[in-house]
């Protein structure tokens, strides 16, 4: 069994899933760094597709809230429309943008990707937000995939 480190946490990793397009079960954290809260913000049963070295997998949440994210070696996109609308990009060690639609307007981002791994069945990162250079907070993603029935 293989092990990765994200910032003090270990998440276990099982052997190799065979199949590049299928169904997986899929779980989605974001957990909020400065106010120490965790949501779930996907768990379920979706299409899971591998092509070379992109992962892609889409998503309708609770609020009917559409997510798409591609996931990349370096980095990731994810675009959400409904009734959240936002498209961010994140790459290791780079500073990228992003846009959120709000009832004011749309907010500019600024994303400051700290940490990215990518491995078997775990997907994780670290990043900040910004907005006009202000910290608007500091965040964790996981995701973490499973074959169906395993």
């Amino acid at each position: 069994m293989k092990k990765i480190l994200v910032n003090e946490m270990i998440y276990a990793i099982i052997p190799s899933i065979s199949g590049e397009d299928m169904k997986k079960l899929i779980e989605i954290r974001m957990h909020n760094l400065q106010e120490e809260q965790s949501d779930i913000l996907y768990h379920g049963v979706l299409d899971y597709v591998q092509k070379d070295t992109k992962i892609k997998v889409a998503y309708d949440d609770k609020q009917g809230v559409h997510t798409e994210i591609n996931f990349y070696k370096k980095g990731m996109r994810i675009v959400r429309s409904g009734s959240v609308e936002s498209d961010m990009s994140f790459m290791l060690n780079h500073r990228t943008t992003g846009t959120m639609e709000t009832p004011y307007g749309t907010l500019s981002l600024d994303i400051e990707t700290k940490k990215y791994l990518v491995s078997e069945h775990t997907i994780a990162m670290e990043y900040e937000l910004y907005s006009a250079q202000a910290n608007c907070g500091a965040f964790r993603f996981i995701m973490k995939i499973r074959r169906v029935g395993a």
